[in-house]
């Protein structure tokens, strides 16, 4: 029997769990391919993680960046968002932003464009600037 290892999800099944967590890892295995040779690496594999999600990282100058897809657990399907974040801490304060590239698709919707959108993601992720993220994003006081 396969271990359960994940966040408590109160709309699928352990079955669809696992059926999900398949998926993702091949998903997961393309990106790996995509971002070959490029600063992006994988935060945590599927299979390893205590969720279904797939989260790539960047780490570069002062900014920090976040790349993945994560299941939305809404009731009746199985869906999932693709986000792309860019944060830099400076004076005491983190100024995040974070654009989703698509909410609550289905697998049939993106499993066979992957490469169309990780590109997407990667560009506007270097298509914001410093004042794009003060403007457009979130600021937090960081506590220390």
């Amino acid at each position: 029997m396969r271990k359960l290892n994940y966040n408590i999800y109160n709309n699928i099944t352990d079955e669809d769990y696992f059926a999900v967590q398949d998926k993702l890892t091949l998903i997961e295995s393309e990106m790996e391919q995509l971002f070959e040779n490029t600063e992006w690496h994988l935060s945590t594999p599927v299979i390893k993680s205590d969720g279904l999600g797939i989260d790539f990282l960047i780490t570069e100058s002062i900014f920090r960046g976040n790349l993945g897809m994560q299941f939305e657990d809404a009731p009746g399907a199985i869906t999932f968002n693709f986000y792309v974040t860019k944060s830099f801490d400076e004076n005491g304060q983190r100024y995040f932003l974070r654009f989703y590239i698509f909410q609550n698709k289905a697998f049939d919707f993106f499993e066979n464009s992957i490469p169309k959108f990780v590109n997407e993601a990667t560009a506007k992720y270097n298509s914001w600037s410093k004042n794009d993220i003060v403007a457009l994003g979130i600021t937090v006081e960081l506590r220390h």
